[in-house]
């Protein structure tokens, strides 16, 4: 089914803007743009992102088809997420509004104290992670460390005003990896492999860099 669908995709790239249709769900070559941006691997990722999205469209309408979205599970997920996301949210903007110098003997002493409480009980991730306020300096930037390397990277982009956070060889626990959609680009990544431009929230676009499952 999803090589018939990419057949009419690549046949409608001919006629127009739009890439393939499923119900009133469309994915243009603009969208496709703004999330894979280009550069020399830009085709490998663009079939694979095309057979992402029409993998979610499909089984999202069989979703609703048999009523999953409509059951107290579903909606029971959906509100918790919401509130967990909330909190999140708001955890973040007070630590930023209040940040808080915490000297290192003391971060020693506390997990002296609690060691037992530090053992991993779900997955974690060591990722390099960069957020952008614009798609564009998004994409220039994950073509460059493509090309290059995240220091090097860094290291072009060290003056540029759209950049809202980065974190170099930070360890994410799963549930930490927000939005759904770069949770999953995440997991699927191989070992210092780059993901593609993702909007987590609107006006903030992430480019994340796998190094390891811990």
């Amino acid at each position: 089914m999803l090589t018939l669908l990419l057949v009419a995709c690549e046949q409608k790239r001919e006629i127009g803007d739009e890439v393939v249709r499923i119900d009133d769900a469309v994915l243009t070559e603009e969208d496709i743009e703004k999330e894979i941006g280009e550069g020399a691997s830009r085709s490998m990722y663009r079939e694979q992102f095309i057979n992402d999205w029409i993998e979610k469209e499909v089984l999202y309408r069989k979703a609703i088809e048999e009523g999953v979205t409509e059951s107290d599970y579903y909606v029971g997920l959906i509100d918790n997420s919401k509130k967990e996301l909330a909190g999140a949210i708001l955890i973040e903007k007070y630590l930023k509004e209040n940040p808080v110098n915490i000297e290192e003997n003391d971060l020693i002493d506390f997990y002296d104290k609690y060691k037992q409480d530090f053992v991993l009980q779900q997955d974690a991730y060591i990722l390099n992670y960069i957020s952008f306020n614009n798609s564009e300096s998004a994409r220039e930037f994950r073509r460059i460390l493509i090309e290059s390397d995240w220091n090097r990277a860094l290291n072009v982009f060290r003056d540029n005003k759209s950049i809202i956070e980065n974190e170099t060889d930070k360890l994410f626990y799963d549930y930490q990896i927000t939005p759904v959609a770069l949770n999953r680009i995440v997991k699927n990544l191989y070992e210092n492999e780059v993901s593609v431009v993702t909007e987590v929230n609107p006006g903030k676009y992430v480019v994340a860099q796998f190094l390891k499952k811990i």
